[in-house]
């Protein structure tokens, strides 16, 4: 992953090490916005329980690593839409069983053919009252992009 820095006029590679860093000083990190751990090959998963989300029928799902595979978090912790799959929460344990932080997913959203969930909310329970959120006001789904937009130049024109 990439990012340009203004402040410099440079853009840099974000290192592997860096990917568990807050993004911008938020509760989110690089990783959680670009899931660069794959849930379905670094995780076995079981669904626990079935429970309820704000009226939505849901699983849970425990995911454990794998063992050797390249993950930071110790246990995740997921309730899953039972209606769309959709996720309606994310729990993120360490290695001993603490939890860390918590994304809640809502205001889920028709958008041409698929739902998605516009509100996220990250809190972090190792800094209490602390809490990020994003909201997606507009998105668009399977439109056609130029390959140029990924480069270096791009990226610096947008700043």
């Amino acid at each position: 992953m990439w990012t340009y820095l203004p402040s410099v006029e440079r853009v840099i590679k974000i290192p592997p090490s860096l990917m568990l860093q807050s993004w911008m000083g938020s509760d989110f990190t690089n990783d959680d916005l670009v899931k660069e751990s794959s849930l379905p090959t670094d995780y076995v998963h079981r669904i626990d329980a079935e429970t309820t989300e704000d009226g939505d029928a849901c699983y849970r799902l425990v995911a454990t690593p794998k063992p050797n595979a390249p993950v930071v978090w110790g246990k995740l912790v997921l309730l899953i839409r039972k209606s769309d799959f959709l996720p309606r929460r994310e729990e993120f344990y360490d290695d001993g069983g603490a939890l860390v932080k918590t994304l809640y997913f809502d205001q889920i959203r028709k958008i041409g053919s698929r739902s998605y969930p516009m509100h996220w909310r990250m809190v972090s329970h190792n800094k209490p009252g602390h809490e990020t959120t994003l909201t997606f006001s507009s998105l668009e789904f399977d439109k056609a992009v130029s390959a140029d937009i990924f480069t270096h130049q791009n990226l610096k024109r947008h700043f």
